[in-house]
């Protein structure tokens, strides 16, 4: 059997854009997908005074409670359109979580979703997608935000 297609969806508005874009590959390539999701931890911060603040678990709970909801209905989708589909919820950076992924599990290519930020953004916070391809081993497809 051939490797899977990671799609990497942060639930955002490109996120059913990124599915189509996995579902065709996937159709043309004859091989299994993979979706994931990270949701990014909340660290402890510690205030101007000193004090420090911890995440709020329950909080954090209910994002990854959240997020493996909308994974598995991106999944039913995925296998409505007759295709193999696992789901992959990590805890943390998404691009280093991506990146990580992507090295132990060799997929036969990726699909991440970009959103268009502007160049203060990504001089500011830069961009995972773009983190992705510079750093992945194999193929990327950045699928765009629908304008």
């Amino acid at each position: 059997m051939a490797r899977t297609i990671l799609a990497a969806i942060d639930f955002s508005e490109v996120t059913p854009a990124v599915l189509s874009e996995t579902i065709e590959m996937a159709r043309a390539l004859n091989t299994t997908v993979t979706l994931m999701h990270v949701v990014q931890y909340m660290p402890e911060t510690t205030l101007y005074e000193g004090e420090m603040i911890l995440p709020d678990l329950p909080m954090q709970e209910m994002l990854e409670e959240n997020s493996e909801k909308l994974l598995r209905e991106a999944q039913k989708r995925i296998e409505t359109a007759g295709l193999s589909c696992e789901i992959c919820l990590r805890d943390g950076s998404p691009a280093y979580e991506i990146l990580e992924w992507i090295k132990t599990n060799e997929p036969r290519m990726t699909v991440i979703g970009s959103h268009g930020h502007g160049a203060l953004y990504h001089l500011v916070l830069g961009s995972i997608s773009e983190k992705v391809v510079d750093k992945a081993v194999g193929p990327v497809l950045v699928v765009k935000e629908p304008a």
